[in-house]
């Protein structure tokens, strides 16, 4: 999980909430019009760098690999019918299927009580950036240094379910076996142009998957490498 900055909402939802209002009914989530959602996936993937705002892994906008995720739950008592197109509260989620289990917004839908729901902090606030507090563990588990969040990504959002913290535990594995080859065959190498390498996107305006987690080992190991 990294902060997510927003851009304006597309103008499709724009539309779709005008012409609404216009005939004196209330917009929602539920009633889009044809060609609403697509647009937003759209366009949270494009803000988003095609990753999940939660998991950070792959998400494409064509229907079947991604969903739209609402940060205030539709369930919860703030989901008024105009809450549920705020843009600003929307993310783009990976459908949480992981192996046999389910992690982000998926395994947070299956949490009975609404209110143990609600998630503390949400990536994409501007206000929340400085408090998300992430970190990962060796092993590839995620936390954070505010407690109560950090009991939420894993019982919330399952993020250190064992096929994540493999994957992230991989990544930091596979960098450091990539410099100590470089080392080892004495290639000069600069960590500062390798974070640059992670941390922008590529020509197709894609992060690499885990990149968060790539950024925390060589930022804080930078040292060391």
């Amino acid at each position: 999980m990294v902060p997510i900055f927003k851009n304006i909402e597309p103008k499709e939802l724009s539309d779709y909430i005008q012409e609404r209002k216009s005939l004196g009914l209330s917009p929602s989530f539920s009633g889009f019009t044809k060609g609403v959602k697509p647009a937003i996936q759209k366009a949270l993937c494009e803000e988003q760098g095609y990753i999940c705002a939660y998991c950070m892994q792959r998400i494409e906008p064509d229907g079947q690999h991604m969903k739209i995720e609402h940060w205030d739950t539709q369930a919860s008592n703030k989901a008024t019918p105009e809450r549920t197109v705020d843009y600003s509260i929307m993310l783009g989620c990976c459908l949480g299927k992981i192996e046999k289990n389910e992690s982000c917004d998926t395994f947070r839908g299956h949490i009975k009580k609404v209110e143990n729901q609600q998630l503390k902090y949400n990536p994409a606030d501007k206000t929340h950036h400085n408090l998300l507090g992430i970190s990962y563990e060796p092993n590839g588990k995620i936390h954070s240094f505010d407690s109560g969040f950090d009991e939420q990504l894993e019982k919330v959002l399952n993020l250190n379910d064992e096929y994540l913290c493999d994957k992230r535990q991989r990544i930091q594995i596979g960098i450091r076996k990539t410099l100590q080859a470089l080392k080892a065959n004495k290639i000069n190498y600069n960590i500062d142009a390798i974070i640059a390498n992670w941390q922008n996107k590529d020509s197709n305006g894609k992060y690499q998957e885990f990149y968060g987690t790539a950024l925390y080992f060589l930022e804080t190991n930078k040292d060391n490498l």
